[in-house]
């Protein structure tokens, strides 16, 4: 059983592309929150965790 319903993926798939592709995204979303002051305008590190969780393979 997938994770998500059909219904549901495509537009989790397309919030999550918005998150990692644009810095605009991310500081709207951290925007009012406690990380704000810290976060605003930090870059991604997906490629840095996937190679660091994919050390014994590769996860779904």
């Amino acid at each position: 059983m997938p994770a998500y319903s059909s219904k549901a993926q495509p537009n989790l798939d397309a919030i999550a592309e918005g998150v990692f592709s644009s810095e605009t995204i991310r500081d709207w979303l951290i925007a009012g929150t406690s990380a704000e002051a810290r976060y605003r305008g930090a870059d991604i590190l997906f490629d840095e965790q996937r190679n660091k969780r994919w050390q014994k393979g590769q996860m779904k």
